[in-house]
């Protein structure tokens, strides 16, 4: 027979433990996990935005000695006469016998261009050169024959924000 502690039993609605959610460890191991990949994420964003400004800098250096040197070398080729009389200046004579010259400021780090055309005065050429080496001449041979090697370099700033040197060769020689 029937007893009627096996009815309530079957038809009776049981109280059950219900967990809805998480717990609060579990909510602060995915806090801690999530931190984690976001200071991962900052590092990699603050390196990559270093590497890109070195970069920006060094291509921005590049392009200010190749305006500089195809300045130097249009107005040089077409010269009478080279000379590097000076440690820090590059003179020269046009086909119409006036003068120019190129002339290096290593406290200043600037070279300035007095050209024939100017009417006088040093226009800024380019500027933020090293300040030890930032114009190297040298010359081979002599009278029509010398070749002169003029090296430009410019300093820039590296991911540890020392100073670095890049630099720009180019050779040239007076017109016969």
């Amino acid at each position: 027979m029937f007893a009627y502690a096996d009815l309530r039993d079957k038809w009776m609605i049981k109280p059950q433990v219900m967990q809805d959610g998480f717990t609060l460890i579990e909510m602060m191991v995915a806090m801690i996990i999530g931190l984690i990949l976001m200071a991962g994420i900052y590092t990699n964003f603050i390196m990559q935005s270093r590497v890109q400004t070195m970069q920006s800098d060094v291509t921005e250096r590049m392009e200010d000695l190749y305006l500089a040197s195809h300045i130097m070398q249009g107005e040089l080729r077409v010269a009478k006469t080279i000379s590097i009389s000076t440690a820090n200046r590059i003179d020269y004579t046009d086909l119409e016998d006036l003068p120019g010259w190129f002339t290096y400021t290593p406290a200043d780090g600037d070279i300035c261009w007095d050209s024939p055309t100017a009417g006088g005065g040093c226009q800024e050429l380019i500027r933020n050169m090293d300040t030890s080496t930032g114009l190297v001449r040298t010359s081979s041979g002599s009278g029509t024959s010398t070749i002169y090697t003029i090296t430009l370099n410019a300093a820039y700033l590296d991911n540890d924000h020392n100073s670095q040197t890049v630099g720009l060769t180019f050779k040239i020689w007076p017109r016969n």
